[in-house]
């Protein structure tokens, strides 16, 4: 199939879309003059309790319509909460061995049966060291993707590609990682991501099931208002306030946000023995603007919120920064 691909008109508009706990949010890249700019971002709220057993379907058919209007193919990705991953090491092997020795570690480690669920692995390192080399498994329960493939047909949309939310980060920041430890967390409304990078390679995966909707319920006890008011003071304080101090009525959700952050960097720090030296935020939650000088403080670290190598047209907003990165997986950056 070479001779077809050299005489086919080349792709250079991809789309990725991430469909979040509070919103669904698409990106558009396309690749001019060899550098990828970025042409279109948009986002509509999510069915409320979408990727539970029990969601509005036809609401997010609705919402995938809306939002890619003449899209034909897109990339998105699975929630990182539901899928199971783990980082281990393999002695030197086959691509064959090693899908046999992962299905043995997938048995071992889940209750599931690996027939019920659709299991995938990748090398993290070019080569093995004395150790072995390191090896991420990924499993997820089949139903969820074929449940996912199903309701982006039903919006008149192909499925290219179902990735995961840390591979999309670590595309879209690749250039801040080729050196030391560094900490990618995007913080959604429910969930956070963390991906820890060192020299450019992941070393730690993990998903906590805590947001930025803390934030907000934290506003919601202190001030004695409904979730909704809560929500909208949250994004007022988002733009206005910068001092952590000034965010009183968020301290717990803050608290909560970051000591989980904290105890997974320490345990990566422990098992994998990499230190991180500075964080990168991404998400709605890097939005709050109180957030970056408050995690420094906790974590001991610099926190940013760095603005990838892409071009805009408008301002970067990190809540679309997982959509990014997808819509960058077959862009060489």
């Amino acid at each position: 199939m070479g001779w077809l691909s050299k005489i086919l008109p080349r792709k250079t508009r991809f789309v990725g879309i991430d469909v979040g706990t509070a919103e669904t949010k698409l990106a558009e890249v396309e690749l001019a003059g060899g550098r990828p700019e970025v042409i279109r971002l948009s986002r509509l709220p999510s069915p409320p309790g979408v990727w539970g057993d029990v969601f509005d379907e036809e609401k997010l058919v609705e919402v995938l319509r809306e939002l890619a209007p003449g899209v034909k193919e897109v990339i998105s990705c699975l929630p990182g909460d539901k899928v199971v991953s783990r980082i281990l090491r393999l002695p030197p092997m086959s691509d064959r061995e090693r899908e046999q020795a992962v299905r043995l570690e997938v048995e071992r480690f889940l209750p599931t049966p690996v027939e019920e669920l659709i299991i995938r692995s990748v090398w993290l390192e070019d080569k093995a060291g004395g150790e072995g080399r390191k090896c991420l498994i990924l499993a997820v329960p089949a139903p969820l993707v074929y449940r996912f493939h199903e309701l982006f047909r039903r919006a008149g949309l192909v499925l290219g590609v179902l990735d995961h939310p840390a591979f999309a980060l670590h595309r879209l920041f690749r250039p801040q990682l080729r050196e030391g430890g560094v900490a990618l967390v995007d913080i959604g409304a429910r969930v956070t991501q963390i991906v820890v990078a060192r020299n450019g390679q992941i070393v730690f995966l993990r998903t906590l099931s805590a947001g930025g909707d803390l934030f907000t319920r934290s506003a919601s006890e202190h001030y004695g208002v409904p979730f909704e008011e809560a929500e909208r003071m949250k994004l007022e304080a988002a733009a206005t306030i910068e001092d952590p101090s000034a965010a009183e009525a968020f301290r717990g959700g803050l608290l909560e946000v970051g000591r989980e952050i904290k105890r997974s960097l320490e345990f990566c720090s422990t098992q994998e023995g990499v230190a991180v030296k500075r964080v990168i935020l991404s998400g709605g939650g890097a939005k709050f603007r109180p957030l970056p000088v408050f995690l420094e403080g906790m974590l001991g670290l610099p926190v940013t919120v760095d603005t990838p190598s892409l071009r805009f047209s408008a301002p970067y907003d990190p809540a679309y920064a997982v959509a990014l990165g997808l819509a960058l997986r077959e862009v060489v950056v």
